[in-house]
C-alpha cells in the first residue's frame, strides 16, 4: 500500500514538473509585442499625413501613383477583353442583344463620369474631410492607447508631450496650415518612438523615429531649411542597425522585410542631394516612395 502512494506521489511530481516547465516554455516564447492600440494609434497618424500628402498632390495636379496603376491596369484588361470579343465573342454577344449590353455598359460608364471629372476643389474638399475625420479617430485612439500605456508603466511626462504635439496638429488642421501639420505631425513620430520602446521585442519605434526623419526632410525641403534636414538624418544608420539586429534575431521569416530594410537604408542616403535639386515634386516622391517602404516593413 506504501509502495503504491509512494509511486502515485512520483507519478504526480513528475507531471507538476512538465506542466510548470511547459508554462515557463510558454511564458519564455511569448514575445512583447505593442498593443494594437498602440499599432491603431501610428495607423491613425499615418493616414492622416498620407490625405496631407493628397492635398499637395491635388494642388500640384500630379496623379496619386496607386490610382494611376489601377487605372492602367483596368485599360490594359479592357483592351484584352476587346480582343477576346473580336476574337470570338461578337456571335454570343450578338444572340444575347448588343443593344441592351451596350446600353448597360453605357449607363455604368456614366455612373463613374461624376467621379472622374470631378474638379479640384471638389477633390480638396473631399480630402480635407477625410483628415478630419480620421484627426477624430487618432483622438479616440490615444484615448484607448493611454489606458496601456500606463499598464505598462509609461511615464507622465511622455504622455504629456505626445498629448502637445497631436493638440497642436490638430489646431494646424483645422487652419488647413500644411507646413505646420507636418511639423507636429513628425513630433509625433517620435513621441510614439517613446511609447514602442517599452516593448523588449518592438523594433516599430525605430520605424516610427525614421518616419520623423522622412518627415522633417520634407518639411526642410518645403522651408528651404537645410540644416534641419541634416539634423533629422543624423541617425539614420543607428536606426536602420537596430531594426536589422531586431529582424536577423526573429529568423528566415523576415527576409521580405530585409529587402524592404535596403530600399529604405538607400532612400534615406539620398535624401540631401535632392535638395539640391529644388524641387517640390521630388522631395513628394522621395518622401513618399520611403514611407510605403515603412509601411511594407511594418
Amino acid at each position: 500500500m506504501y509502495k503504491k502512494r509512494l509511486i502515485i506521489c512520483i507519478i504526480l511530481l513528475i507531471l507538476t514538473i512538465g506542466c510548470a516547465k511547459d508554462n515557463q516554455n510558454v511564458q519564455l516564447n511569448k514575445k512583447d509585442k505593442a498593443p494594437q492600440s498602440l499599432q491603431d494609434l501610428s495607423e491613425g497618424l499615418d493616414k492622416l499625413l498620407e490625405g496631407v500628402g493628397n492635398i499637395e498632390r491635388i494642388e500640384l495636379e500630379i496623379d496619386d501613383m496607386d490610382s494611376k496603376n489601377k487605372k492602367d491596369d483596368k485599360e490594359e484588361n479592357k483592351k484584352e477583353g476587346d480582343q477576346e470579343g473580336q476574337n470570338g465573342g461578337g456571335d454570343k454577344q450578338s444572340q444575347q442583344g448588343g443593344t441592351g449590353n451596350s446600353n448597360q455598359s453605357s449607363s455604368g460608364s456614366n455612373d463613374r463620369e461624376p467621379k472622374q471629372q470631378m474638379g479640384k476643389p471638389e477633390k480638396l474638399k473631399e480630402t480635407w474631410d477625410s483628415i478630419d475625420k480620421n484627426l477624430e479617430k487618432i483622438h479616440s485612439f490615444w484615448d484607448a492607447y493611454e489606458v496601456d500605456r500606463i499598464k505598462k508603466g509609461g511615464t507622465t511626462e511622455t504622455g504629456v508631450e505626445f498629448e502637445s504635439s497631436i493638440n497642436k496638429m490638430t489646431k494646424a488642421v483645422e487652419n488647413r496650415n500644411i507646413i505646420d501639420i507636418y511639423d507636429y505631425g513628425s513630433q509625433c513620430y517620435l513621441n510614439l518612438k517613446t511609447f514602442y520602446d517599452l516593448y523588449t521585442d518592438e523594433y516599430k519605434g525605430e520605424v516610427s523615429k525614421i518616419k520623423y526623419m522622412v518627415y522633417r526632410y520634407y518639411l526642410g525641403s518645403l522651408t528651404g531649411n537645410k540644416e534641419e534636414v541634416v539634423k533629422a538624418l543624423k541617425d539614420k544608420d543607428e536606426s536602420i542597425n537596430k531594426i536589422r539586429i531586431k529582424l536577423e534575431k526573429d529568423g528566415n521569416d523576415e527576409k521580405e522585410k530585409m529587402e524592404e530594410l535596403d530600399k529604405v537604408a538607400a532612400g534615406l542616403r539620398g535624401l540631401e542631394n535632392t535638395l539640391e535639386e529644388d524641387s517640390k515634386r521630388l522631395s513628394i516622391i522621395k518622401k513618399d516612395t520611403i514611407i510605403k517602404s515603412l509601411k511594407l516593413l511594418e
